[in-house]
């Protein structure tokens, strides 16, 4: 969403380069990396490959509920995976609609996979945090601005758990019956204490 709203303050720069993964690590005498342990889930919804080390069931579940709200135009479930003050923003300050959006977003993805398409795996291939990639403190600087205008107690910051990036390639069946592939696909997950949100 924030492509959209806010592509200028978001643009992340990337380096081919492969991070340790996220969050602080003890110091040991071995190094770990982002997929030396895979974890397979085959969920309800969306088959699911990733390293559970660095990237939680729950982050993941997230992940699927922004994709299948988009699929299923399921605005309720969209709503579930952004936080309520920043899609008041939206609505408010900047009239934008937020079926209307989802709606946009599922023309778009139609366009390249055909009508009728159907997302069936996501596997995340590398993560990060804010010494990664500084995208993830220009989310929160921008949600944080947001939440000082609508009064808020807690600055968006203040909220925060934990907020990483993953990059990771989404599989969809389309509407011709073929699989197409989307690699490199970018994400930020922020999770907080009302919630688990997807940028």
């Amino acid at each position: 969403m924030f492509k959209k709203i806010l592509s200028i303050a978001v643009c992340a720069v990337f380096t081919g380069a492969m991070f340790c993964g996220c969050g602080d690590k003890e110091e040991s005498s071995q190094d770990y990396y982002y997929g030396q342990t895979l974890k397979e889930v085959d969920g309800k919804e969306i088959y699911l490959i990733y390293d559970g080390r660095f990237v939680e069931d729950e982050e993941m579940d997230a992940l699927v509920n922004y994709y299948v709200s988009i699929q299923n135009k399921d605005y309720d479930l969209f709503r579930s995976v952004q936080p309520e003050t920043y899609l008041e923003f939206l609505e408010d300050k900047q009239s934008m609609d937020i079926p209307g959006y989802v709606d946009d977003e599922y023309s778009q993805m139609e366009t390249d996979l055909g009508a009728g398409f159907d997302f069936s795996q996501i596997e995340v291939t590398d993560c990060g945090d804010s010494k990664d990639d500084n995208g993830i403190n220009d989310i929160k600087d921008l949600l944080d601005g947001i939440y000082k205008d609508a009064g808020k107690e807690k600055s968006f910051s203040d909220t925060i758990k934990s907020a990483k990036y993953i990059t990771y390639d989404l599989t969809a069946t389309g509407g011709d019956g073929d699989d197409y592939n989307l690699t490199d696909e970018t994400k930020y997950i922020f999770t907080c204490e009302d919630g688990i949100y997807i940028f």
